[in-house]
């Protein structure tokens, strides 16, 4: 035990001091990009409400575009310092969860599998570079990574389930809604799990749902009296749809990207033409999202074959890269080959492991993560992919599964 918690604490350290390194190396905390997340904060800090520019009326309107709990993370933090320390203590706080990260990577693999599989799990989520670099970027990644692993090791851990635990599981998972809704993912997979483990949910698992409600029924108010409309946590899902399923669509969020030049590049919601604009700028936030939901589910049913193509592309773009015209995030570009060189070791362990699985006895409770895995890539390539933060939920499991097939490949190579 002594000598588990002392590499636990080892690598935990290595973590830390890695993302600390990063943050001062590339002054991550001087004028970073915050994106929406960072102008809801501002208005949030000026007294103006949970609000934004909307597009394309250019007008500042309250908002439920994105999920709550960060804005309003940033706007404490943004009240309370100046630059760049804001951004620094962002960053800081950020740093310490990605390191909690280590922790339940390591729990969570150890329960499945066994102490050799969670150090390899526990190492890789500890260096592996797009966690890293998300400990140090202004969105909600690494708190919502965070709430829904932290959500699914409490649900897997059903030998230690008390009332306690019970309710820190349910109000993680809220935070996770409230973070991400992504996180609804997570309901369907669990019924997958409960139905090929053959189990009933439990007194404990219904207390955590219902703690989870509670958490997120003061954002739906909120957004019932600024919408007069049903709103559980955004409005964001029928415009991500159209995004990828339209006539120009490429699926992703850009439609161009100048060539050598991903800094001028066009989203896609900027190829709406003149006439759309102006239906959209006479329209409430919630129509919008209805306009947008129609035109894209209009598009599918006339165009079957091409929706289908599309949906085979977006799922390589999803699990490998999409190509640099239609991908225009810079940073991700500039990065993509030390991207790649981490990524494509981990994506062969993990399957694998996944072909291993096949062969030998397969945890019950895996199921629970091979749903989540394909119940989260499965909305994102339905809707649009190409930012590297739609995966990095995936590859923090996969990092899991990988650990497993070293540590299944360490004893055939004993034996």
């Amino acid at each position: 035990m002594l000598k588990k918690n002392r590499f636990l604490l080892i690598v935990c350290l290595l973590g830390f001091i890695l993302r600390i390194a990063y943050i001062f190396a590339f002054a991550t905390y001087i004028e970073p990009p915050d994106w929406e997340y960072g102008e809801i904060a501002r208005n949030l800090v000026a007294g103006k409400g949970f609000a934004r520019i909307a597009y394309p009326s250019e007008m500042l309107e309250l908002t439920s575009s994105h999920a709550p709990l960060y804005p309003h993370f940033l706007s404490f933090i943004y009240s309370s310092f100046l630059k760049p320390w804001s951004f620094l203590v962002v960053q800081f706080i950020q740093t310490t969860i990605s390191v909690f990260l280590i922790i339940i990577a390591f729990r969570t693999a150890r329960l499945l599998f066994n102490v050799t599989a969670a150090y390899y799990t526990a190492l890789g989520v500890a260096v592996y570079p797009p966690i890293v670099y998300y400990s140090a970027s202004m969105t909600p990644t690494v708190f919502s990574l965070f709430f829904l692993s932290l959500t699914v090791f409490l649900l897997l851990d059903s030998h230690h389930r008390t009332w306690t635990r019970s309710i820190i599981m349910g109000l993680s998972y809220g935070c996770a809604l409230l973070c991400d809704p992504i996180a609804f993912c997570l309901i369907p997979a669990s019924a997958f799990w409960l139905i090929c483990a053959r189990k009933r949910i439990s007194k404990y698992v219904f207390l955590a749902l219902v703690f989870a409600i509670l958490l997120i029924i003061p954002w739906s108010i909120r957004n019932l009296r600024v919408h007069k409309s049903l709103v559980p946590i955004t409005t964001q899902f029928g415009v991500n749809l159209w995004i990828g399923n339209n006539p120009r669509a490429t699926g992703t969020d850009y439609y161009r990207v100048a060539k050598g030049d991903p800094d001028h590049s066009t989203l896609m919601t900027y190829t709406l033409s003149r006439t759309e604009k102006k239906e959209l700028n006479a329209m409430t936030e919630i129509q919008r999202a209805q306009y947008f939901t129609k035109k894209a589910l209009a598009y599918t049913f006339q165009k079957p074959f091409a929706f289908c193509w599309r949906l085979i592309k977006k799922t390589f773009f999803y699990w490998w890269f999409s190509p640099s015209s239609i991908n225009g995030s810079s940073t991700a570009l500039r990065y993509r080959i030390i991207y790649g060189i981490f990524y494509l070791p981990l994506l062969i362990f993990a399957l694998l492991r996944f072909a291993i699985f096949k062969l030998e006895h397969q945890p019950i409770d895996l199921n629970l993560i091979f749903a989540l895995i394909i119940m989260i890539s499965g909305v994102y390539i339905i809707t649009h992919v190409g930012l590297a933060r739609y995966r990095i939920p995936i590859e923090y499991y996969l990092l899991l599964i990988a650990g497993s097939a070293k540590s299944r490949l360490l004893k055939v190579l004993k034996a």
